[in-house]
């Protein structure tokens, strides 16, 4: 198994599952890791510059250092909000680069700039044991009280996910099974309930729901979610959304990978500050 960690939490990835996409927030500041390209951290700067400027050509306001080695950018996201900026910065490290990105208003620069100097300055390379994960490695910045992680893995239509968000109180949100009620009912079809209650994983008590769904003239579909509804204002304890999808046909594959996912989801330590 490869193990994989995100946000808060660590996780086995199933063997025949490949990231097909991830997304990590904390301070309402996107944060990620990447592979520097052939060309090093200068080669993958350019290419962040080139890309801003191919939406327009006042979309670059200012460039500089944030720090030493971290390059970044001030640019417009908006021409019809010449306010809304958006900060962006890259720090290398040895074979990656972490990157984060924090939307803003012209005239609040400066808190924005140090907000993301000291979440660049708690970046930790290759460290995934602890703190807050994003990939190639994690931040040991204060938790706080936004934070929100996404993962998805794929093979085929063999689909998988696991998303977090810190919330103000418990939020159970729409429950899965009549989203899935309406969903049948749309497409004129029915549901079967495989199962439904309580079930743990990650160190919280959640609730499971596998459902068929089937539908005229197209092939019955397994949807399986597992949520937690969070512990208000405990970054350690956010809603989790675990949701799992796949052709009835491939049931076995999808049971082995969300059996994998499950059992093994566990909290990530605090980072040692």
């Amino acid at each position: 198994m490869n193990k994989q960690c995100i946000g808060r939490f660590q996780f086995d990835k199933p063997e025949r599952l490949a990231v097909s996409g991830r997304a990590q927030s904390i301070y309402r500041t996107s944060v990620a890791t990447g592979p520097l390209p052939s060309g090093g951290a200068e080669e993958a700067w350019s290419e962040q510059i080139a890309a801003i400027r191919a939406r327009g050509e006042d979309s670059v306001r200012r460039t500089f250092d944030l720090a030493p080695g971290v390059h970044a950018v001030w640019y417009g996201n908006n021409p019809r909000m010449p306010s809304s900026i958006v900060l962006e910065a890259l720090k290398p490290a040895d074979d990656h680069y972490f990157k984060l990105t924090r939307a803003s208003e012209a005239g609040k620069e400066s808190p924005a700039e140090k907000l993301a100097s000291n979440i660049l300055a708690s970046y930790a390379p290759h460290e995934t044991g602890s703190g807050f994960c994003v990939g190639f490695g994690s931040l040991s910045i204060e938790p706080a009280s936004r934070e929100s992680v996404s993962i998805t893995m794929k093979d085929g239509e063999v689909e998988t996910s696991i998303d977090t968000i810190t919330v103000d109180h418990p939020d159970g949100g729409d429950a899965p099974l009549e989203e899935a009620q309406q969903f049948a009912k749309s497409y004129g079809g029915s549901l079967k309930v495989l199962r439904d209650g309580a079930r743990k994983a990650g160190g919280v008590e959640g609730h499971e729901l596998w459902i068929l769904l089937s539908a005229s003239g197209q092939s019955d579909l397994l949807r399986f979610n597992w949520r937690f509804e969070g512990a208000g204002g405990d970054a350690t304890r956010p809603k989790i959304e675990i949701a799992g999808s796949a052709p009835a046909s491939k049931s076995n594959e999808l049971e082995a990978a969300w059996e994998t996912v499950l059992s093994s989801l566990r909290p990530t330590p605090p980072a040692k500050r």
